[in-house]
């Protein structure tokens, strides 16, 4: 997987990161408090190996969710400032094209240039930071969900590239008849 689809996973969920470390921090306070009641229902889940393995595995999800944001906080700051501000309207409130090209009042064509350009400079820093796939899905800990919203941002990518290249095809053959008729 390209590191570009990283750069749009991870600036595509940067929103929910404060949420989701928030979730898992719930999740833990009731795992522990969960180990000192004792009744028949859940005896078996009260050993403490298994609590301390539960809140560990837990933790390091958070960690995870922390570095993921760490990551997307540097990238952000390495950006002109008008890339920041288009990243932060476009992945991480969700605005069209559109809606960002008025939010920010520039042309629509420079927001899909931009969009370009922050793709392309961000896989560049991730690169000279030493990141790579295998890195990025440590770094993950191979999360399913990461992992498939990913392969759907790479996915999509692919139908686009696939559109384009038909478009442009179309675009040739209409090229060459209309010059069928010029000479």
């Amino acid at each position: 997987m390209e590191l570009k689809v990283w750069v749009k996973t991870f600036f595509s969920i940067y929103r929910w990161l404060e949420k989701l470390a928030k979730a898992v921090d719930g999740y833990v306070t009731i795992r522990g408090v969960s180990c000192f009641y004792k009744n028949l229902r859940n005896i078996t889940l009260c050993g403490t190996e298994k609590v301390v393995q539960d809140i560990t595995g837990l933790m390091n999800k958070k960690i995870s969710l922390i570095n993921i944001k760490h990551l997307c906080d540097k990238l952000l700051c390495a950006l002109p400032e008008n890339l920041a501000r288009f990243v932060i309207a476009k992945y991480v409130d969700d605005h069209t094209f559109e809606e960002v090209a008025k939010i920010l009042d520039v042309n629509i064509r420079t927001t899909l240039r931009w969009n370009v350009a922050v793709l392309e400079k961000c896989t560049v820093k991730l690169q000279n930071w030493g990141w790579t796939h295998e890195k990025i899905l440590h770094l993950i800990d191979h999360e399913k969900w990461l992992l498939d919203l990913a392969k759907d941002i790479e996915l999509q990518q692919e139908i686009n590239h696939s559109k384009k290249l038909a478009f442009f095809a179309i675009y040739h053959e209409a090229e060459k008849s209309y010059k069928k008729f010029m000479i």
